[in-house]
């Protein structure tokens, strides 16, 4: 298929998919926000759509997944707010410590946890921090997209273990509720 015969093919399903998005919204504008975001996912990822699948189908998941985004990053907005400071520090305000210098986390034990990974590891979890997508690291790393998934779920279990002894020695939460 084309570039011009995919993007084409695209934009006459913009109608055939609108319903989805309005179900998953359940507002017109966002919607409509929805439904180009979906686009230009699509136009900017056209090399990944498979020739001869369903077109529809993938535009539909393109939009959950953008919807299922969105939705985690409104989430976590609802609990943050910014000082008005001039440094303009960001607060996490679901709980906070009532002093988190107490709990002997240093970078430097951070920094030991991450050596203490096998070398491999190590790349695929700085690729993850620096915000590389799965599909990219695993491109670039020339591996698997599956074995990134379980590198990354394997580094984050074997970090929370690592500095568990670290994580709430001496701190006490208090639990603030922004409704």
């Amino acid at each position: 298929m084309s570039s011009e015969e995919f993007n084409t093919a695209v934009v006459r399903l913009y109608d055939t998919i609108k319903p989805y998005a309005v179900s998953l919204t359940k507002n017109m504008n966002d919607a409509e926000d929805l439904l180009q975001d979906t686009m230009m996912r699509a136009f900017r990822y056209k090399e990944n759509f498979k020739h001869n699948t369903n077109l529809k189908s993938w535009l539909l998941v393109i939009m959950k997944n953008i919807f299922i985004n969105q939705y985690r990053q409104k989430a976590t907005r609802k609990y943050t707010l910014v000082d008005p400071v001039e440094q303009l520090y960001q607060m996490n305000a679901a709980y906070t410590t009532i002093n988190g210098g107490e709990s002997g986390l240093t970078i430097e034990d951070i920094n030991r946890a991450i050596a203490r990974l096998p070398k491999a590891y190590q790349t695929t979890l700085m690729m993850n921090v620096q915000g590389y997508q799965y599909q990219e690291i695993a491109d670039a790393l020339n591996v698997p997209l599956g074995t990134i998934k379980s590198r990354i779920f394997w580094i984050r279990k074997r970090l929370a273990e690592d500095l568990k002894p670290y994580i709430n020695r001496g701190e006490q939460k208090i639990e603030y509720s922004l409704n």
